[in-house]
């Protein structure tokens, strides 16, 4: 891939010097912060607010192979297009796709405004999938994807979902569903603890504005199984049963508690944690918490998950964690112009200079990186 085509998936692209400048795909870039152009062998890809490469490759859909002219891993390789789901805006204007390939894996597009495409979402509005489908509709029912959305809109049963799966829902897709003229509920966890987390705080979030509620039990009992996998065996009939049976909530689902790594229980319906290798810390970009990781290549990341012993944990939620957390791309600016500085040490300058906490204690980091700057016993806030 060169720097013209790399272009073809950028907005905000203009020409300079030799390269280009553009919005970054990694972050909520207002002002143009990533500079590119073609290199000896690649393409040379900057983001001077601190995205890593990887995070801009992966923004795109792109792999870091990619940057290589001569790599056999670029778009016109990449596996084959099985789906897509269109994400409309109430007007049913196409704002973006999800793509589904036959490797399955996903990817995310939105039209360019010339017939083509650019893979990224950058500030696009997120909405409820089939959103114009919803309005007028009294009852809807909320599922973790979209094919177990298109799969219950065949049974006729009005189904969205939001885009990117588990663990993303916003309130303003709640504030969606009562603009389209919705008045209750019924929301599906798929069977594992992700799933089942992420329903709970579907149902929460729309309790709270005062929509009746029902909240399913998982319906299969293969782990990770949905509401597709159900009527592989079951009729609409009997779905329909189960939905009857099930009283609407009289109050909200629980907030989970919090879960370390290191004390895992297998019914625990908590995946969330502060302590793990690697973590130097957790900060927030765009209203969502996120781990500051230090991965192999020694580099300073921010993940959405993370895995431990084959299990998936998100960062403690606001509510878990009331003080204020640093920006993550202010963090990722921080360090990249100096990556021998004492880590440890200026990360609780940093803390210091963007926060105001009652103790020195409370600036301590919630992980470490095995470096000798690190005190021996880890303190979390």
């Amino acid at each position: 891939m060169d720097a013209n085509d790399f272009a073809d998936r950028l907005s905000g692209v203009k020409k300079s010097g030799q390269g280009y400048t553009a919005k970054c795909p990694a972050h909520d870039d207002k002002k143009p912060s990533l500079s590119f152009q073609d290199g000896e062998k690649r393409l040379l890809v900057t983001c001077h607010k601190g995205c890593t490469p990887g995070a801009i490759m992966a923004a795109l859909d792109l792999k870091l192979s990619d940057l290589y002219f001569d790599s056999p891993n670029d778009s016109l390789s990449r596996s084959k297009i099985v789906c897509t789901y269109p994400y409309k805006s109430e007007d049913a204007d196409l704002l973006y796709e999800i793509v589904r390939r036959e490797d399955k894996t996903f990817s995310v597009r939105r039209p360019d405004g010339k017939s083509g495409w650019i893979w990224n979402l950058s500030d696009t509005k997120r909405v409820l999938y089939r959103l114009p489908d919803l309005r007028g509709r009294e009852t809807v029912y909320i599922v973790e994807g979209e094919k177990d959305a298109d799969r219950l809109w065949k049974e006729d049963l009005p189904t969205t979902c939001n885009v990117f799966g588990a663990g993303k829902w916003k309130e303003e897709f709640t504030r969606q569903l009562l603009d389209a003229g919705v008045r209750a509920v019924i929301v599906l966890p798929d069977n594992e603890p992700t799933g089942i987390n992420h329903a709970d705080s579907v149902a929460r979030s729309c309790f709270a504005v005062g929509l009746e509620v029902t909240l399913l039990p998982p319906l299969v009992e293969i782990e990770g199984g949905d509401v597709s996998d159900y009527f592989e065996g079951h009729t609409l009939f009997e779905f329909i049963e189960i939905v009857n049976e099930t009283p609407p909530l009289k109050e909200a689902p629980k907030l989970s508690k919090e879960k370390s790594a290191g004390g895992n229980k297998k019914n625990d319906r908590t995946h969330y944690t502060a302590k793990a290798p690697g973590l130097i810390d957790i900060a927030e970009e765009g209203g969502e918490n996120l781990f500051l990781m230090k991965n192999e290549e020694g580099e300073i990341v921010a993940e959405e998950f993370l895995t431990i012993e084959d299990e998936t944990y998100a960062p403690p939620s606001r509510d878990q964690l009331p003080y204020l957390l640093p920006r993550a791309s202010e963090v990722l600016r921080h360090f990249k112009e100096d990556e021998d500085k004492p880590l440890y040490l200026d990360l609780v300058s940093y803390h210091k200079f963007v926060s105001a906490l009652p103790l020195d204690a409370h600036y301590h980091l919630l992980g470490h990186l095995g470096s000798s700057h690190l005190p021996s016993r880890r303190s979390s806030v």
